[in-house]
């Protein structure tokens, strides 16, 4: 088994397929220096890696471990009868990866990154849907306020309850998100009017909690291209793994002193609640066993909007009591920083902290289940750093007076567009195993006909 020659098979074997090596690690999940490496011999495939590269190539696995070349002059037709199928797949391929494979360009100005050409382009990339059909294709907005009848009714709740998976180039339609809103918010307004009549907010918190986080959820579920999340899973996440979360805040803060700390609000506080959102994400991600990012940020998205929801309706019960307490009368004071928090939901919050750093760790898992060492890889803690740097800059924000919204504004952007890159790498990730799919069918379609010869004959 020498390293040098399963790069030189590894390279000679994607070249034939038109593959590049960036092509080649989004199909084993791997970056493109790892295939690099593998290819000049200073590096060798693991053994998941092998039997993957097998598969890719259409090869055994000794063909990998122990590759033997021979002349191409003598064996050019012998190699070409013999790579036929695999040929059959190089359009499949080369259509779906294309716009993940650039040839070599200048690097972009900041300007020309966030021009309104590029910003098209990446939506469409991401969405696989054209900015200017974005109405026309009733994706988002026309298309949920439009009738449904009971079939699509089912078909919306039971994805994820069967084995049958959507393709990701197929473009999902949400609306199920657009009548949760709206209903939540009817709720919220008549608990509002009722609270303010009877000086009884229970319904006007848990319903205010809770109105733009729990659609902006649902909206996940919708767009969730594997379908291997379904809602009964979704609502676990929801209401048990967010409570769980404050569970495990609460202990953490009686086992840690932090009463006696003065910075705690702003800079311990972002580290445990993270701390304690992660442990329930990744028992999530360890008991459901997700094969691709977009299912790992659903999870953590879940678990987030389950804390945010939980936490918005402690802060508005604490504040309602504490006018009580304080003025001795009901006020209002407690539905106006409730609404804050809530409208601030669209755009930042736990939810985004907890699915990206889900998203990241999922990024990075190579073995099913839970295993310890993985939570220790380096971008793995990065990502969990990540969500501490954005909860504790918004948590900050508040001592800066009338310039908070400075920071306020840039930790919305930074959740909202780390968010969005994640998933970008999870339909890339969905559409090189679409790639990958299509290939295997086109080759079993290609040698179906020569296997059933022998049985005629």
């Amino acid at each position: 088994m020498d390293a040098r020659s399963t790069g030189r098979f590894i390279k000679e074997e994607r070249i034939k397929r038109g593959l590049s090596q960036k092509a080649l690690g989004e199909l084993l999940f791997v970056e493109p220096q790892t295939v690099s490496k593998w290819e000049r011999g200073v590096g060798f495939p693991d053994y998941p890696n092998v039997l993957k590269l097998a598969e890719i190539f259409s090869c055994s696995v000794q063909d990998i471990l122990e590759p033997q070349f021979e002349d191409e002059s003598e064996n050019e037709s012998e190699d070409e009868s013999k790579d036929e199928g695999a040929s059959t797949n190089l359009p499949v391929l080369v259509k779906v990866l294309e716009d993940a494979e650039p040839k070599r360009k200048k690097r972009k100005s900041i300007f020309q990154l966030f021009s309104k050409h590029n910003l098209k382009k990446q939506f469409s990339k991401l969405f696989g849907v054209n900015y200017q059909d974005f109405y026309t294709k009733e994706f988002f907005l026309s298309g949920a306020f439009r009738k449904r009848s009971k079939e699509e009714y089912g078909t919306a709740l039971s994805y994820g309850f069967t084995s049958e998976q959507k393709n990701v180039m197929d473009v999902a339609q949400p609306w199920l998100y657009i009548r949760a809103f709206f209903f939540l918010l009817i709720c919220f307004a008549v608990g509002s009017f009722a609270s303010a009549l009877s000086g009884v907010p229970e319904f006007a918190i848990i319903f205010g909690s809770c109105f733009s986080v729990l659609p902006l959820l649902i909206l996940m579920y919708e767009l969730n291209f594997s379908r291997d999340v379904n809602l009964f899973q979704l609502l676990s996440m929801f209401i048990f793994g967010g409570f769980a979360a404050i569970i495990l805040v609460l202990l953490f803060g009686d086992i840690i002193p932090l009463s006696e700390l003065s910075v705690y609000p702003y800079i311990f506080a972002p580290i445990i609640e993270e701390l304690a959102k992660a442990v329930i994400a990744v028992i999530f991600i360890a008991k459901m066993k997700p094969k691709n990012v977009l299912t790992g940020i659903l999870i953590g998205f879940a678990v987030g909007a389950g804390f945010d929801v939980f936490e918005n309706m402690l802060y508005g019960f604490n504040s309602y009591l504490l006018g009580l307490i304080t003025e001795g009368l009901y006020t209002n004071a407690h539905m106006t920083n409730l609404m804050l928090r809530s409208l601030s939901g669209f755009f930042v919050g736990h939810h985004y902290y907890t699915a990206i750093f889900a998203g990241v760790y999922l990024l990075c898992k190579k073995k099913s289940g839970f295993a310890k060492e993985e939570l220790f890889q380096p971008r793995v803690l990065g990502g969990f750093l990540v969500a501490v740097l954005l909860h504790a800059l918004w948590n900050t924000s508040s001592l800066l007076g009338g310039f908070g919204f400075v920071p306020m504004l840039a930790v919305s952007a930074a959740s909202v567009i780390i968010f969005f890159f994640l998933s970008s790498l999870g339909v890339s990730q969905m559409k090189a195993m679409d790639i990958y799919k299509s290939a295997k069918a086109a080759e079993s379609a290609a040698e179906a006909p020569a296997a059933d010869t022998p049985a005629e004959v």
